[in-house]
């Protein structure tokens, strides 16, 4: 729920920061994971370096499971925090932060990828997907991602003129 409003969030406001404190008003206030949260953006604010709030961050987590939802939600915070709205710098240290790196990388990406918008993304992350996303459904192996943007607006647009 966190990520997912941040994300949300992230197509409408242009600071980082911000998006992820509206995603944090969706998630009970007194939970782990808030408490997680808003820790590591305390460190981020006092410490301003990524390798002094990363070393809190697995420090903090030590001993709990590489998947776990609290310590790589922090490393995704601090990735988005010091990666200073740069698409790439901010992957990259998401991903340096270690742990879930599959996961923390994308959510990372798809963050900073809603605030800078599509056209701002660099090509040389862009070009080696094509304009494809392959899947595993019968009979529709591959989609163009272009197309899949476009029914998502589409019904994105017929979902808020529903509910305004």
């Amino acid at each position: 729920m966190f990520f997912s409003a941040t994300i949300s969030a992230a197509f409408v406001v242009k600071d980082l920061i911000d998006a992820v404190k509206i995603g944090l008003t969706e998630i009970p206030q007194k939970c782990c994971l808030a408490e997680t949260i808003k820790q590591t953006l305390r460190w981020c604010e006092k410490d301003q370096n990524w390798d002094k709030t990363t070393e809190r961050i697995l420090k903090k987590f030590e001993g709990m499971s590489i998947v776990h939802t609290l310590n790589n939600a922090a490393l995704t915070v601090a990735g988005l925090y010091y990666g200073e709205k740069d698409f790439e710098k901010t992957i990259t240290l998401t991903v340096m932060g270690g742990l879930d790196t599959d996961c923390t990388g994308a959510t990372a990406g798809s963050i900073i990828g809603a605030i800078l918008g599509a056209k701002k993304l660099p090509e040389k992350w862009i070009a080696p997907l094509g304009n494809k996303v392959e899947t595993y459904l019968k009979g529709k192996q591959y989609f163009k991602s272009d197309q899949i943007a476009k029914r998502f607006a589409r019904i994105a647009r017929k979902t808020l003129k529903e509910y305004i």
